[in-house]
């Protein structure tokens, strides 16, 4: 992914041009295909600015199961690269 924004203001330098590359990748595994209640994802992001401050790079890793049709518990761990934290979620989705 990229973006220019051409007509960014600085106080200091006025008018100004700024460039910004990103990378997502996501992978999906699912033992069974279709069929499987089990699953596995992976997802990792990268931002690469001229403005620092949007500078940003993690990798997350998530398991997943479908207990019912409509109700899916997960586990996740994403670890940011760029200010060296990790974060653990578990939860419940549903929709009713």
């Amino acid at each position: 992914i990229n973006r220019v924004d051409d007509n960014l203001y600085n106080a200091v330098l006025g008018i100004v041009e700024k460039e910004t590359n990103g990378l997502m990748t996501e992978i999906i595994y699912t033992p069974e295909g279709d069929e499987s209640k089990w699953y596995a994802v992976g997802l990792y992001n990268k931002v690469d600015s001229e403005i620092n401050i949007l500078d940003y790079e993690s990798l997350t890793g998530h398991l997943g199961y479908l207990f019912r049709r409509n109700i899916r518990l997960f586990g996740e761990y994403t670890y940011n690269f760029t200010n060296e934290f990790g974060q653990f979620t578990i939860g419940i989705v549903s929709a009713f």
